[in-house]
């Protein structure tokens, strides 16, 4: 490896993962207003930052200023893009299958993202709980866990490709170019 290459090689890793969580949250953020305008066109797509937002404040958020809990939703939706980025950052050069192809690495990685999220962030958020697919329930003084099945599966269906083509394929193709960029120059 010459001289000149390594010199061209300058990006750090701290911009390599913030470029990786502001292009996900940004295609992200895109498509979830994108897709609530399409299913209410009267709708004001800030409403989506209130609902993550809700997610930290409970019906609090639902009621409050749009405005404000927008922002609010928005700070913790690339809080959560960062984190999912940098736990890839970490990941990637010890699990060797996801080197062999980004763009599967990228599906799969959105896949993990979005199990997470759904079974695990969401549910134990204060978000409603109709916008959860298990919720805890009281009944009869004992708290239980219900499943609750998405009735529309068009809507899941775009939910899941929005996050495997705007979240988990652009983490994997930023992570795995500056990774092999590096290891290039290393060489």
């Amino acid at each position: 490896m010459t001289l000149s290459a390594k010199a061209s090689y300058s990006k750090s890793p701290a911009k390599a993962i913030l470029l990786a969580a502001l292009l996900a949250g940004i295609l992200d953020a895109s498509a979830a207003m994108i897709s609530y305008k399409i299913n209410v066109p009267d709708g004001n797509p800030l409403k989506v930052w209130r609902y993550v937002a809700s997610g930290v404040f409970g019906s609090n958020g639902l009621a409050g200023d749009l405005g404000v809990m927008a922002v609010w939703g928005l700070v913790f939706h690339f809080s959560t893009a960062f984190l999912f980025t940098l736990f890839f950052f970490f990941i990637y050069p010890s699990v060797k299958f996801l080197q062999n192809n980004l763009f599967i690495s990228g599906f799969l990685y959105g896949l993990f993202v979005w199990i997470v999220m759904n079974l695990v962030v969401v549910p134990l958020s204060n978000v409603p709980a109709a916008g959860k697919l298990w919720a805890f329930v009281s009944k009869e003084g004992k708290l239980h866990t219900v499943l609750q099945l998405p009735s529309n599966y068009k809507r899941l269906i775009i939910g899941v490709l929005i996050i495997l083509f705007c979240v988990g394929l652009p983490i994997a193709l930023v992570i795995g170019n500056y990774y092999r960029k590096k290891d290039k120059v290393n060489f």
